[in-house]
């Protein structure tokens, strides 16, 4: 998969208190233990490393570590507590679960959230309602 930070001019974060958040479309691999029972998945990265580029590598590494294909990059942004504390749009539990992605990749780096779909799904919507088909 190429790299999409390649394809734009170089990001670099600003604030120490933000992370990237990048999401990949991605397939299990043949050696993933849900690989029969799993069509596919939305795999949320958030990532505490001062570029995008640095950030999309350490994404796709960790996502090949836990035995997924990346097969799509979705989309990018910046994230910090705002991002979830202030959201109108967000469900106390949905903020407090971000929240936590959010403070570990500020501590250890990363941290990884993976939505997965049954194999015989006929379509799956993203976050935005779009649908997707397999």
């Amino acid at each position: 998969m190429d790299l999409y930070s390649d394809t734009v001019e170089e990001v670099k974060k600003e604030n120490e208190q933000d992370v990237f958040l990048l999401m990949f479309l991605a397939l299990p691999h043949e050696d993933n233990e849900v690989f029969y029972e799993v069509g596919g998945a939305y795999i949320s990265c958030w990532i505490n490393k001062p570029t995008l580029r640095e950030a999309e590598i350490l994404a796709l590494e960790m996502i090949a570590k836990e035995q997924w294909k990346p097969i799509k990059f979705e989309n990018w942004d910046f994230v910090n507590e705002a991002s979830y504390t202030e959201k109108a749009d967000l469900t106390k539990e949905e903020a407090e679960e971000y929240l936590s992605w959010l403070r570990q990749a500020l501590e250890e780096g990363i941290a990884l959230s993976i939505h997965c779909w049954p194999v015989d799904a006929e379509e799956e919507e993203n976050d935005e309602g779009q649908k997707v088909e397999e």
